[in-house]
């Protein structure tokens, strides 16, 4: 499904906004927080797989993401999404840190000029819903490792007719 950059923009900046309380009955691979839930206990030792150099293909074109080893109680990433030609469609900086005892996922998303699509003192936020060996489930995003070289990202994301659908990305490892 190819979605233009506006629609993009849209529907990634609504996911934190919908469907805070409940779980889609489409979303296989993703976990909605609940408030009262509160997020489990989590440090950063337990994302370490994370950490490296990946690259796969969405939006009709070449993905990267670049994660850091955990350091100084935070990992940083940066998201590349390009069109077939190779110029850039947008990009997305932002962390995994530790924070009351578990963890948090913030970012922030760019054009390709560096024009930021969140106001100056706004992010994306998702709380920690669950944690296993290789899995980390934040509001409605999910990372799992499939093995010690490809990992999947699944985000819920609204389409163009503005129904919720869990949205795959498959990663392989280039690099430590």
């Amino acid at each position: 499904m190819m979605l233009n950059l506006q629609s993009l923009k849209l529907k990634l900046m609504k996911l934190t906004a919908m469907l805070l309380f409940c779980v889609p009955a489409f979303a296989q691979n993703t976990l909605s927080y609940d408030s009262k839930a509160g997020s489990p206990e989590a440090n950063l030792k337990d994302m370490i797989w994370l950490s490296g150099h990946w690259q796969g293909e969405a939006f009709g074109g070449p993905i990267e993401e670049i994660w850091s080893p955990p350091r100084g109680e935070s990992m940083m990433f940066s998201f590349k999404s390009m069109r077939q030609d190779g110029t850039v469609r947008f990009y997305e900086f932002g962390t995994i840190s530790e924070e009351k005892g578990s963890l948090i996922l913030k970012f922030k998303h760019f054009n390709a000029d560096m024009t930021g699509w969140e106001e100056k003192d706004k992010f994306m936020e998702y709380r920690l819903v669950k944690i296993t060996d290789d899995a980390a489930y934040f509001d409605d995003f999910t990372f799992k490792k499939r093995s010690d070289e490809e990992i999947a990202i699944y985000v819920i994301i609204e389409t163009k007719d503005g129904t919720p659908e869990e949205m795959p990305f498959y990663y392989k490892k280039i690099a430590p």
